[in-house]
């Protein structure tokens, strides 16, 4: 299943970069759905930079993952790999300038596996709801910046 999310930024593509570029920097609303997000790799973030998430999916199920940048252009693009809690997929961070600041698009591709499948509508559903959440708020977080 695949999925894109896009916000536009009131902020140059330099200051949402440099926000984007660590996901330890990301907001976590009161309600959301990411638990936990560390660094396991030591040092700068680029090519090969780890991270350690723990997503609730369901009420009773909270799923250990772990992602690693697999693309790092800088103020253009981050893509990352993942895998875990019987699921793998690719996301892709955009940024793109426009005249009123940053265009963030998110894209991702997510692959169940085994019994996983059977929940393909559900997680779908809470990764796409989990990017709007954290999109709105990464939003509101940069533009109070300004």
């Amino acid at each position: 299943m695949e999925f894109r999310r896009t916000v536009s930024i009131s902020r140059p593509v330099t200051a949402v970069f440099a926000f984007m570029k660590d996901f330890e920097n990301h907001p976590q609303e009161a309600d959301s759905k990411v638990l936990l997000v560390q660094k396991i790799t030591p040092g700068r973030v680029s090519v090969g930079m780890q991270y350690r998430e723990k997503v609730q999916m369901l009420p009773l199920l909270a799923l250990n993952m772990i992602s690693e940048i697999r693309q790092f252009e800088p103020e253009r693009e981050i893509t990352y790999a993942w895998q875990g809690g019987g699921m793998r997929g690719n996301l892709r961070i955009s940024f793109v300038p426009h005249a009123n600041g940053t265009i963030l698009t998110v894209y991702e591709w997510i692959d169940p596996l085994g019994v996983m499948k059977l929940f393909t509508p559900l997680i779908g559903t809470a990764f796409r709801q989990t990017w709007e959440k954290r999109l709105q708020a990464i939003k509101h977080v940069l533009e109070r910046r300004s």
